[in-house]
């Protein structure tokens, strides 16, 4: 029970933590985004 309950808690760390690196991708993306559109002077 025990080593099952450690390989959860290990996969689960691992989706929260890949959730987290893809927000945090999608973020700088929008920011990246708006950066051209300032750079262009194009209307959002």
């Amino acid at each position: 029970m025990n080593l099952s309950s450690q390989h959860f808690g290990r996969a689960l760390d691992g989706v929260i933590s890949a959730r987290s690196r893809e927000a945090t991708r999608q973020v700088l993306r929008a920011n990246e985004f708006q950066l051209i559109g300032a750079i262009t002077k194009r209307p959002n």
